[in-house]
């Protein structure tokens, strides 16, 4: 048995090294946090819920969560696979659009945008959670205001319309919405057939929708440019569309994006082989020379799904995601997975070897982010 003055020694001895241990360890938590805090890529990322609650200071983004940035898909189902669960709260998945099977009713919808703001605040990077609910046809979610453009003949409906559907938006949890469509159909195209277009006024009442879904705290984007999609009966989900325009007419098309204040712009897949030979949402001279140059669009540039038939159909979508980002393309839709992986594979291992094409994608990048840092 210890008599006392020996454990009183190895008590004191114990507790001495706990207190140095102690002094040790917050040294270097100190050590650690000053090296955290000190920012690789600049620009201030939030993280912010439905609810407004969960905020996470300034990140260093990795090589994927930078790719993921730029790049959206869609989820498989109805809820949050496991390996979709790793992808969003490590950042890998950064941007998500939601289609008919990742939608059933109100309750199913809250409680999937609700899991993936949850899993995003591990990684501290906003997602775009979007959906195509322009109205009449394409109506992903339709048990809210869905009335078809060709219906709307005022500046005061269109605002109330945008602003009353970016409110029940945004109280599933959806942020983004791909509307309002801006091409001012003829009778023979399928944007016509699908009531997809204004009857007139279009880049009017297109400006009010736009002011409707902001005042609503919704991110919209305008589309489809160039506007020529509103010409042609070739839907591109199938096909490439081709159109031999004259100049004239293009620029007449255009037109509608002249004075239109819209903070991000879709542009789609269309061929005007007199003008140019490359499809205008991988054309330096559609996306750099006309829209960003001689429109001074500052905004987001989105692609239209690079899994369509469109594309798939002509081009491999890896090259042509990689063209389309070289030629002025800020995010790129990919909704078939395997495309998806194909393009983020490709990416990843070419474009940060090459000092070129990591400073295009830094820069496509920063008008994300600034995209992100308008929602409410």
């Amino acid at each position: 048995m210890l008599s006392l003055k020996p454990a009183l020694t190895i008590f004191i001895s114990v507790f001495a090294l706990l207190i140095i241990f102690a002094i040790v360890y917050q040294f270097q938590l100190l050590s650690l946090n000053s090296i955290i805090d000190e920012p690789i890529f600049s620009p201030t990322l939030l993280i912010t819920t439905k609810q407004n609650q969960i905020q996470k200071p300034q990140l260093s983004l990795t090589n994927t969560q930078k790719l993921s940035q730029i790049l959206m898909t869609t989820l498989s189902g109805y809820k949050l696979t496991e390996k979709e669960i790793d992808y969003i709260n490590t950042g890998k998945l950064g941007n998500i659009i939601l289609l008919s099977k990742n939608i059933h009713n109100a309750e199913q919808l809250k409680q999937l945008t609700s899991a993936i703001y949850q899993q995003a605040t591990f990684s501290g990077i906003l997602p775009l959670i979007a959906v195509d609910q322009e109205g009449g046809a394409v109506s992903r979610i339709p048990w809210i205001e869905n009335t078809a453009q060709n219906q709307i003949s005022s500046e005061d409906e269109a605002y109330q319309i945008a602003w009353l559907r970016g409110q029940q938006l945004k109280e599933l949890g959806v942020n983004t919405n791909f509307a309002p469509v801006i091409e001012t159909a003829n009778q023979n195209s399928f944007i016509a057939k699908q009531k997809r277009g204004f009857a007139s006024q279009s880049a009017t009442l297109a400006q009010a929708m736009l002011n409707g879904y902001k005042k609503a705290g919704v991110l919209a984007v305008a589309k489809h440019f160039p506007a020529g999609l509103g010409r042609v009966d070739i839907d591109p989900h199938q096909r490439m569309p081709v159109l031999n325009s004259s100049e004239e007419e293009i620029i007449s098309d255009i037109m509608s994006f002249v004075d239109l204040s819209a903070d991000a712009i879709m542009v789609t897949h269309l061929l005007y082989p007199l003008v140019n030979a490359t499809p205008t949402s991988a054309s330096r001279l559609f996306l750099e020379d006309i829209l960003r140059d001689d429109l001074a669009f500052d905004g987001l540039i989105i692609s239209d799904d690079l899994s369509m038939g469109a594309i798939k159909a002509n081009y491999l979508v890896e090259d042509y995601a990689q063209s389309s980002l070289q030629a002025g393309t800020d995010l790129l839709i990919i909704t078939s997975s395997k495309d998806y992986q194909k393009v983020y594979d490709k990416l990843l291992d070419l474009c940060f070897d090459e000092l070129g094409c990591q400073k295009t994608i830094d820069q496509h990048i920063e008008r994300v982010l600034k995209f992100k840092r308008t929602l409410k």
